[in-house]
């Protein structure tokens, strides 16, 4: 075992340098673990400091649930939207200054359609600001182990400060699944009625990619396409982290190829062996996470569109 754990090490670290050169000087960053244990499965440039854009959405959701566990607020609880909360920029619900939203509502508005105005409401009822918010996010997140991640507001829109890595996305990731089991299936909803309106999850894995249940989607342009995402297969569960994608469809694709090769890698090795990817695997795998992304099962469209969509944050 003792040799088994040494090549671990020696060939997660390959990783880097199996990676073409355009990749290594690229944003991207990637990782699994196993949920259960903690073990790293697969990573390439996991320290890589990167933007969490609404990955952060899920540190604002840990506060809430935090909040809930410690019988400070209840569902039903109404947060009052500030004009500072109403000016956010897309995507939001739309909530005027003055308006209110349960505790509930804010949770399911967050998960799906990832408001912005939702989770600045948020901040200020927890935290009194969003600056103080997102002080209280940073010191938390320091004692989780996220030694690589500031917050500077609690909805991840443009800040040059507001830092993660996808290291620190599986430790919160794998947090979360410990620790919030009541609150985990909100992750799961594929769809949120409010005032009128359907709100779609923006994590299109739900539903599609076998196992997926969780967890967050986001995009700046200074971040790229990024997604936390967890899965669970027969007594496995697996925790995946895309940073810096390329496109929407890309990281979507890459997440899939990630979590599918991880399992079936677990799935087929000895025990005692299941956590290790020989050398030239990892390059492999590298290689298709980076250069083939694979085709998701896609809902028939009711038309198409005459001029392409415009890049949302996610």
């Amino acid at each position: 075992m003792k040799i088994l754990s040494f090549l671990l090490v020696i060939f997660l670290q390959s990783a880097l340098f199996c990676a073409p050169a355009s990749f290594a000087k690229s944003k991207f960053s990637a990782m699994a673990i196993d949920a259960d244990t903690g073990e790293v499965l697969f990573q390439v440039n996991p320290d890589h400091i990167g933007h969490p854009a609404s990955l952060t959405k899920i540190f604002t959701l840990k506060m809430i649930f935090d909040a809930l566990s410690s019988g400070k607020i209840s569902l039903n609880q109404m947060i009052k939207v500030s004009r500072h909360a109403a000016n956010q920029r897309p995507t939001k619900l739309g909530i005027r200054a003055g308006g209110k939203i349960s505790c509930l509502d804010a949770i399911l508005g967050l998960v799906t359609h990832s408001a912005n105005d939702v989770a600045a409401a948020v901040a200020e009822f927890l935290g009194g600001s969003e600056e103080n918010f997102a002080r209280m996010m940073t010191l938390n997140a320091r004692s989780l182990g996220m030694r690589n991640t500031i917050f500077k507001n609690a909805s991840g829109l443009p800040n040059p400060e507001q830092i993660t890595t996808a290291r620190d996305m599986a430790t919160l990731t794998r947090h979360l699944i410990d620790n919030y089991e009541p609150y985990l299936e909100y992750f799961a909803t594929t769809s949120f009625y409010f005032k009128g309106r359907n709100y779609h999850n923006h994590n299109k894995l739900l539903g599609r990619v076998e196992g997926v249940d969780c967890c967050k989607t986001g995009f700046t342009n200074a971040s790229g396409w990024n997604l936390v995402a967890s899965a669970k297969r027969g007594d496995k569960r697996i925790i995946g982290v895309i940073l810096g994608g390329h496109t929407r469809v890309y990281r979507d694709a890459q997440m899939t190829r990630l979590l599918n090769s991880t399992f079936k890698k677990l799935h087929l090795s000895f025990p005692e062996q299941s956590h290790l990817y020989e050398e030239d695997e990892v390059a492999l795998l590298v290689d298709e996470i980076v250069k083939s992304p694979i085709k998701i099962n896609k809902k028939p469209s009711a038309k198409k569109c005459a001029k392409p969509a415009k890049k949302k944050r996610a």
